[in-house]
């Protein structure tokens, strides 16, 4: 099932296996069993079973999908859980600046010019400023993804994936309802 988190990863826009030097390991986060608390982004999620730490590789292209914001510095802690049906994927993304709203439609706008991804229309969170919602419709277990702008840190995104083999019962919607204000 890695190769699940790999297709998560690669739609979120991982090309190397190298960190860049603006995007450091956070490694903030506090896990009990399956319960995952991103401090920094002010939000936690419940994964399927108990995740696993991302490995810096896994996380080093994640920010080249914010267009401009790329080029910020960033601390990123992410974790993920995969078994042989479906993987789930946990990102938080703090730069050393507040994202503004001019700033995220521009994240939103490099998002709907990406050859990768596909915008799709999600709820509103009350917790949240923006929720951006894309799939990735060219990978075979079709990876999806929403990107949450948290109202208490301002400076940060979370990032939630879903990718899923064709039979899986399990949905993206079952693990994105996990997501909480901290």
């Amino acid at each position: 099932m890695r190769g699940k988190i790999f297709g998560l990863c690669a739609a979120l826009g991982v090309a190397s296996c190298q960190v860049p030097p603006n995007v450091s390991d956070a490694g903030r986060v506090n896990i009990g069993g399956a319960q995952a608390d991103f401090q920094q982004c002010t939000v936690s999620v419940v994964f399927s079973g108990e995740p696993r730490a991302l490995q810096p590789s896994e996380f080093a292209g994640i920010t080249s999908s914010l267009g401009r914001l790329a080029e910020w510095n960033w601390q990123v802690v992410g974790l993920a859980y995969e078994d042989n049906r479906f993987a789930q994927l946990a990102v938080c993304l703090c730069s050393d600046r507040e994202i503004d709203d001019e700033k995220l439609a521009a994240v939103e706008a490099s998002l709907a010019r990406s050859r990768n991804f596909k915008l799709t229309k999600t709820d509103a969170l009350p917790f949240a400023r923006r929720v951006i919602a894309a799939v990735s419709p060219y990978r075979a277990s079709q990876p999806e993804l929403r990107m949450i702008f948290p109202r208490r840190a301002p400076q940060c995104i979370f990032v939630q994936g879903f990718a899923a083999h064709a039979a899986a019962q399990e949905t993206a919607q079952g693990f994105y309802a996990t997501l909480a204000p901290d």
